[in-house]
């Protein structure tokens, strides 16, 4: 998706200012790539928990407690990634028959990248319930990361 958008936007640069003759369905075809792009990448920052958190005061909290915001932080994520994504199905009913000028694609093609980047987000919280399937989780390392031998 990526690569679409960068060869697309330079074709566009390219003949635009130097041929003098647009290319008319670029712009759109990078808008419906980048949506998509967005959206995965939220699936991935999801996976590698890498979306910005300010933890300052969960770390200075007792273990029980950091449990028990943990578990109501992910529910809270699960559910607003499906009530999203499943919201997100009626937009083709909503939206009609809107196309997009150039290009001729229904205008849902654009919105549904919601759909499969919340799904996959949530499938990725719900898969970080379980303690072997986390990143810092290893065979034969102990719960704190470390190889059992270390101290």
């Amino acid at each position: 998706m990526m690569a679409v958008m960068v060869v697309t936007i330079t074709c566009q640069i390219f003949m635009r200012y130097g041929l003098d003759s647009p290319i008319m369905w670029g712009e759109e075809l990078s808008r419906i790539s980048y949506a998509w792009f967005c959206f995965f990448g939220v699936a991935l920052a999801t996976m590698d928990e890498a979306h910005l958190k300010v933890d300052f005061f969960y770390r200075k909290l007792p273990q029980a407690a950091q449990k028990v915001i943990f578990l109501a932080a992910r529910i809270i994520m699960i559910t607003f990634f499906l009530v999203v994504a499943f919201s997100a199905f009626k937009l083709p009913g909503v939206q009609g028959n809107i196309k997009a000028y150039t290009l001729g694609l229904p205008f849902w093609i654009l919105t549904s990248a919601v759909i499969p980047g919340f799904i996959i987000s949530a499938v990725y919280v719900i898969w970080g319930f379980f303690p072997a399937s986390r990143k810092d989780r290893r065979p034969g390392l102990t719960e704190e990361g470390r190889a059992p031998d270390e101290r």
